[in-house]
């Protein structure tokens, strides 16, 4: 995870310090395989823990820049048995700066992608725990298509409310806490935690404002500058990114402020846990001084960088094995920072040299502030939705084909006078031949759409405007266009109406709606004696002069049963047309793989479930094939002759799959895995089912030792695995740096009992056994690097005898050798010192 984050630094020297503290931290980090989650406009890294690190730009010109993406991290505390325990991070290891959390949190399910949703989105899943509580982590891009308010106002200020909607996308986490227990647990509380790498300020506003999913009111957005992005397509000063996350449910417990002091000599940012910050007052449960004091404060504007937020909930008590779920949105929005003055300039999107890109100039800015571009390939659907939620009217002139290319252009400052813009529309959604010269900008400002009177650049692909105004623009073509006539008539005649025919431009989409008259039903559309679609609406470009006949029949002397399949990819229908009343019709619904056949719906009501379906017609039905999704459980035992496997084959979505190993005489079971990587150790395995899976069931001969370190990070344990039955195995214990072993103990049913003294346990292979071996930590040593002049000195106390210094050239290849470089000693610490701008080199202190 440490890795991207070395490419992404502008600092040799960041970078060098980054590279040592990596190697003496490399040891405690929990080995696991990052999931990368993206929508057209941004993504995400998220560990198994819904921890994240990186939070990633797909802007054309500006891919894999960051957002204000530090920590991205989930605590949870309880009570258990008139026990408190926590607040604990669910991420063991948060990295840049590197810390080990308090967490005891192991992976249960890794992070995997299980599907994509309704807006084509990719969802992925985790699920962790200890040993009270079990934790599904689920994350879901969704497109909001007009972005969900970011409240900017802090909720406890004199200022009126106010927003911006975020980016279009946005990701979903939720948070389904389980009771493993077995006791009651009470005081149940569920944190998040947000830390902007560059942010420079934050605020919390519970106000409710309109907009796509505006219930999520409770807001805690942080902002800043990044510096790296300035005069790259953007402006002098760069890109302004907010980032912010949203709850339904109002906090117990909220508060903005640092995550680490920039410039104060301790918090260099890559040198471990900072001092203080609002991570320490969620560990602290904003409990005790200093951090009661900061509970509640939802403004925060620090002389530095480096500002976080969190916020605390309340989820009451859980019996055991109940459950409480918690939805938390994480929202982006960039805009490109505007100084005030004279002929401010920049840049959105890649500027007018990217398609959809946008240049801008302003005659005079009085408030500095962020000016905010989107464009978008907006098809009817997503058309229908802006103008419901009153972004727009509908388009009233004809556009250049489909979809339509529309922006909108927003400042958060003060302005006088006029804007230049200069805007690139996409060619390649015009129609062949198309003339780009009757191009029009049309802006939708005073509630009503007008010709800008924008110039077009046919050879750039730009269109270049001076408005008063901001807002939302579309593009539009002139009168002057070649327009073709669409006509249409109706057989028989007076059977029925036909809307939408007329003259139109070239490339502009047309829709004709067919409607019968009382005793009629739409049969289909013809053209030139051949059909050419049988829904009473026929949506095309037109390109052409058309001329389409509707055809109706009579209902006293047929009747017309039509068919569509739910989804409509599930599977297909048969058996839809035209019939004779008081005859009998036949449908027939045939699922596509992957589904299976549900239920035949009339006007939303079951009316048969079974595929093949035959009724008397009465009048004309309109027959929905309803049909389900269905993943398939594949078990296979490995070797064949190790052990039987036993589980349904065949579930529905989310349903509980429950897998069984069963091992022949003579022969052990191992684990399960999927694609060759392990997902369980226990003969029972159980899970919510989300996509099709084939698992393999692992058997041995002999018998299992299983062994563990105890606590997991503090040594590491050789010596487990499958031992033939009678044979005499040895294990072996290894304490890592700052660990000390004690002692081996063994589990026998529900007993534990003590087993050894010695690092190296020999017994003998008559069951199934389990063995832990047992660490304390040792008082550390401290190691320290610092910047000292021109060089970067790492150092440690000169009483820590044993320990031996090494060094290897790589972090990831080589062998480590203990280090023949110059050791002084001063102030009672011994130092190795390095040239900035030198080789990189990797230190571990060991002991042999």
């Amino acid at each position: 995870m440490s890795t991207p984050r070395f490419s992404l630094l502008r600092s040799g020297v960041r970078r060098l310090l980054l590279a040592l503290t990596g190697a003496f931290l490399a040891t405690s980090v929990q080995a696991q395989i990052p999931l990368t989650l993206a929508n057209p406009n941004w993504n995400i890294t998220l560990t198994d823990f819904g921890y994240s690190d990186f939070l990633l730009d797909n802007t054309p010109g500006f891919e894999g820049r960051e957002y204000l993406s530090g920590e991205w991290g989930a605590a949870v505390a309880y009570s258990v048995g008139g026990t408190a325990v926590g607040p604990l991070w669910l991420e063991p290891k948060f990295l840049f700066p590197d810390w080990d959390t308090n967490s005891d949190f192991t992976v249960i399910s890794p992070i995997t992608e299980t599907g994509l949703n309704a807006d084509n989105l990719p969802v992925a899943e985790s699920v962790v725990g200890n040993a009270h509580l079990r934790v599904t982590l689920r994350f879901e891009m969704l497109d909001t298509v007009t972005g969900t308010p970011m409240g900017v106002t802090p909720a406890t200020g004199a200022a009126a409310p106010r927003s911006f909607a975020s980016n279009r996308y946005v990701l979903k986490q939720t948070a389904t806490v389980q009771n493993i227990s077995g006791a009651p647990i009470t005081g149940l509380r569920f944190y998040q935690l947000l830390h902007g790498l560059s942010s420079q300020r934050g605020l919390y506003d519970d106000r409710a404002y309109a907009g796509a999913l505006a219930e999520y009111r409770y807001d805690t957005t942080l902002s800043g500058l990044d510096p790296w992005s300035a005069a790259a397509n953007t402006s002098s000063a760069g890109f302004e990114d907010f980032i912010g996350f949203h709850a339904s449910q109002a906090p117990s417990g909220r508060e903005v402020g640092y995550y680490g002091v920039e410039g104060n000599g301790v918090d260099a940012h890559g040198l471990g846990k900072p001092s203080e910050g609002v991570h320490l007052s969620v560990e602290d449960d904003w409990a005790h001084a200093p951090f009661a004091a900061l509970q509640g404060r939802d403004w925060f504007e620090p002389p530095h960088r480096w500002v976080s937020g969190a916020q605390r909930w309340d989820l009451g008590a859980l019996a055991p094995g109940q459950s409480a779920s918690l939805d938390v949105l994480l929202s982006v929005l960039t805009g490109t920072q505007v100084a005030a003055g004279t002929g401010s300039s920049g840049s959105c999107n890649g500027g007018s040299g990217v398609t959809g890109g946008l240049d801008y100039e302003f005659a005079e800015v009085d408030a500095e502030g962020s000016c905010f571009g989107s464009f978008s390939r907006a098809e009817e659907d997503e058309i229908a939705i802006r103008v419901e939620r009153g972004e727009f009217d509908a388009l009233g002139f004809p556009t250049p084909g489909k979809p339509a290319q529309i922006w909108e252009v927003e400042f958060s400052g003060v302005f006088t006078g006029s804007v230049a813009l200069t805007f690139a529309y996409d060619e390649t959604l015009l129609p062949v031949g198309f003339d780009e010269s009757s191009l029009v900008l049309f802006h939708f400002a005073n509630g009503v759409w007008a010709d800008s009177g924008a110039a077009v650049d046919p050879v750039s692909n730009t269109l270049v405007v001076s408005t008063p105004s901001l807002g939302v623009f579309a593009l539009g073509v002139a009168g002057s266009v070649a327009t073709h006539a669409v006509t249409s008539e109706v057989a028989p005649l007076a059977a029925g109406t036909v809307a939408g025919e007329g003259t139109f431009p070239a490339g502009t989409g047309v829709t004709l709606t067919a409607t019968p008259e009382a005793g009629f039903a739409f049969v289909d559309w013809t053209e030139g004696g051949a059909s050419v679609g049988a829904s009473p609406t026929l949506a095309f470009n037109v390109t052409g002069p058309r001329a389409l006949s509707a055809h109706f029949v009579a209902l006293g002397e047929a009747k017309a049963i039509t068919t569509f399949s739910l989804p409509a990819n599930g599977g297909v229908t048969s058996g839809g047309g035209v019939y004779p009343l008081n005859g009998s019709a036949t449908v027939v619904a045939t699922p596509d793989a992957g589904f299976k056949f549900s239920k035949w719906l009339v006007n939303g009501v079951t009316v048969s479930t079974a595929r093949t379906y035959t009724f008397p017609v009465a009048g004309p039905r309109e027959l929905v094939a309803k049909f389900k999704p269905v993943y398939v459980v594949i078990l296979v035992s490995e070797p064949a002759d190790g052990g039987d496997t036993d589980v349904d084959r065949f579930y529905e979505m989310g349903e509980l799959a429950k897998l069984k190993a069963l091992p022949n005489k003579g022969y052990c079971f191992v684990n399960w895995t999927q694609n060759g990587v392990p997902v369980s150790t226990d003969e029972t395995f159980e899970f919510n089912v989300t996509g099709n899976r084939e698992l393999i069931a692992n058997f041995a001969f002999g018998n299992r030792i299983d062994v563990a370190a105890e606590p997991k990070n503090a040594g590491e344990v050789d010596g487990g695995g499958v031992h033939a039955s009678g044979a005499t195995f040895t294990l072996t214990a290894r304490a890592n740096f700052g660990y000390i072993f004690t002692h081996w103990t063994e589990t026998a049913g529900n007993d534990t009992v003590p087993a050894g003294l010695e690092p190296t346990l020999t017994a003998t292979a008559g069951a199934n056994r389990i063995f832990d071996a047992h660490f304390v930590a040792l008082p550390s040593i401290a190691p320290e690097m610092a910047v000292a002049g021109d060089a970067i000195v790492f150092s440690w106390p000169a009483g820590a005898d044993g320990w031996v210094l090494q060094e290897r050239a790589d972090l990831l290849a080589g062998d480590w050798a203990d280090s023949v470089r110059p050791v002084a000693v001063v102030a009672g610490r011994k130092q190795v010192s390095l040239p900035v701008g030198g080789p990189t080199a990797f230190f571990r202190l060991v002991r042999p």
